[in-house]
């Protein structure tokens, strides 16, 4: 880890814009010493990135912004 984040390698950090993908209601943490996503609803669930859904993002972060739409030749 970078010399610059050495104050939070112990700590657990809030998570902000991003939720679980089926809707469970909870704050999300990430916890840097287990290196582990962690729902402060249900701390011993198991959670994998793939589990995880972004919200709130701008109009030029949605993922269909990046679809070309190409003219059919």
């Amino acid at each position: 880890m970078p010399e610059e984040f050495s104050d939070i390698k112990h700590r657990e950090l809030d998570v902000k814009n991003i939720v679980m993908r089926d809707g469970t209601r909870g704050r999300l943490k990430f916890s840097m010493p287990n290196r582990k996503w962690m729902l402060d609803s249900n701390k011993y669930r198991d959670i994998t990135y793939d589990q995880l859904k972004v919200v709130g993002r701008c109009n030029h972060q949605a993922p269909d912004m990046f679809k070309l739409s190409l003219p059919d030749n």
